[in-house]
């Protein structure tokens, strides 16, 4: 099994985009949420897995100065090609470990994407709370995107997911509930010159319950402003005091 950085690296990073739509979709439905969540204005922002940039590209739009930050080589590169001149700086690097060395202090700070569910442990998860503690300028803001894994886990055909398909490309997964994690099988199927071709990886989600989420960024000065849940993806929206 791999961990989900070597899994987006032999897998996933290439075909990104096009889970997403294609780019250009994918970017107008992250302006539609920076308009949403009133997320535009001037300032700083830092986007914590960034992937290839859809959300940092609707952020430096709307006139925010961000610092996009993954561990994917291939998503990062992809970011710098598009970026053009957005006020956009791309960093590879661990989230966890950039966030809790950087003296920065942002008024917006996103970690969404499903991006907090990627950490290797709820250990990890509490490392990040501490540097995000440390990273959002006092009155600014924190939005957090992620699939509330936590309850009953599926059973049967409900453990399947149609992802995205096209004429020579289909992507379906299915899920495997652990005590602390789900294990995401992913199987894509190609078709080449001489016919289709299968890969296959697996790589494993924390199970983060929203509330214990809460619980802990309330312990350091975090504030609920709002939430939201839609198609599965948890977005919560906190202030910091």
């Amino acid at each position: 099994m791999s961990s989900a950085k070597e899994h987006y690296e032999r897998l996933l990073a290439p075909l990104y985009a096009w889970m997403l739509g294609g780019s250009a979709a994918a970017l107008e439905r992250q302006r539609e949420f920076v308009r949403a969540q009133g997320l535009g204005g001037g300032g700083r922002a830092l986007d914590l897995g960034a992937g290839f940039g859809a959300t940092a590209l609707a952020l430096a739009e709307s006139g925010l100065c961000v610092t996009a930050v993954d561990a994917s080589d291939e998503l990062c590169a992809e970011l710098e090609r598009s970026r053009g001149a957005s006020s956009i700086r791309v960093v590879r690097a661990d989230l966890v470990e950039f966030a809790a060395n950087d003296v920065e202090r942002y008024e917006l700070v996103l970690c969404v994407g499903d991006t907090l569910t990627h950490l290797e442990s709820f250990e990890r998860v509490l490392a990040l709370a501490d540097a995000l503690a440390e990273r959002v300028a006092v009155g600014g803001r924190l939005v957090l995107g992620f699939r509330d894994l936590a309850g009953p886990a599926p059973e049967g055909a409900a453990r399947f997911f149609h992802v995205r398909s096209d004429d020579t490309r289909t992507l379906t997964c299915f899920l495997d509930y652990r005590d602390e994690h789900v294990l995401v099988h992913d199987i894509v199927h190609e078709r080449g010159t001489e016919g289709w071709t299968m890969r296959v990886g697996v790589y494993p989600k924390l199970r983060l319950a929203t509330e214990r989420v809460l619980a802990e960024l309330e312990r350091r000065h975090f504030e609920l402003e709002r939430r939201n849940v839609a198609r599965g993806m948890t977005t919560l929206v906190l202030r910091r005091r």
